[in-house]
């Protein structure tokens, strides 16, 4: 311990330094030393994820659940990676505590803000047959990232979500919804995702609506890649005529 401590003084940076002294001491079966130099090590070196990991790990083997939880929080403080949460989140998964874990995960989501993350949440939610949850999550999840991010992972994961509850309307409306407010050419998954739905699920008028979306789809991008191409404006416009949107006829041949 003497030794350490010396080489701590000259050294009190160095990471492997502190793990060693700290398993040296968890060896020994001294746990408040080995609790002590832990709390040491993530005082001078918070973003050093092993100490937290080790530190919550012999806790927890100690079964001091409210001390682990605790050192949970002190890191949770520094705002650490995902697999810091995540880890927290199973944990309290592993004593049944929802609440605790729900309240974690809308932490995370806020410091992590990635649709993958929301989605996560959403499958906690719904694994653990908060159906409603779940929904307000995803519902969540969209009005957060808005209009000017809208992620086509999450909408799919949304209506996929409305079809294993077998609201096939809902997942319908989602499928809808993106398409109309994301850019073409971000959703070439979606589309593929709306065609097996309505293959799956739709009446005759649905499927001709994905159809007839998907060859809007098609022709948006056609004009896009070359504006001259008049057979292509040509057939477009006369496919929007069999549609009989006639605003929507009009802003096209304005274009």
């Amino acid at each position: 311990r003497s030794v350490y401590e010396r080489a701590l003084d000259v050294e009190h940076r160095n990471i492997t330094l502190w793990l060693k002294y700290a398993e040296m001491e968890m060896r020994s079966r001294q746990v408040n030393h080995a609790r002590n130099v832990w709390d040491r090590a993530v005082t001078i070196l918070p973003r050093a994820n092993q100490f937290w990991y080790k530190f919550t790990y012999m806790e927890e083997m100690l079964k001091n659940i409210a001390g682990c939880r605790q050192v949970f929080e002190r890191w949770m403080e520094w705002e650490p990676d995902e697999q810091a949460w995540l880890t927290y989140i199973k944990f309290e998964l592993r004593y049944k505590e929802l609440d605790r874990a729900r309240a974690i995960y809308e932490r995370f989501v806020y410091v992590h803000p990635e649709p993958k993350y929301w989605i996560k949440y959403a499958h906690f939610e719904e694994n653990h047959s908060y159906i409603q949850s779940a929904r307000r999550v995803y519902e969540r999840a969209i009005q957060f990232f808005g209009d000017d991010h809208l992620d086509e992972s999450l909408f799919i994961a949304f209506a996929k979500f409305e079809e294993g509850q077998k609201e096939h309307d809902r997942a319908r409306v989602i499928y809808r919804y993106a398409l109309d407010h994301m850019p073409k050419e971000k959703c070439s998954t979606l589309y593929n995702e709306y065609t097996r739905h309505e293959k799956k699920y739709g009446d005759k008028s649905s499927i001709d609506d994905v159809i007839t979306s998907k060859r809007k789809f098609q022709y948006e991008e056609a004009v896009k890649t070359n504006p001259h191409d008049y057979d292509t404006w040509f057939d477009y416009v006369r496919m929007l005529e069999a549609d009989g949107n006639v605003d929507l006829i009009r802003e096209t041949y304005e274009r």
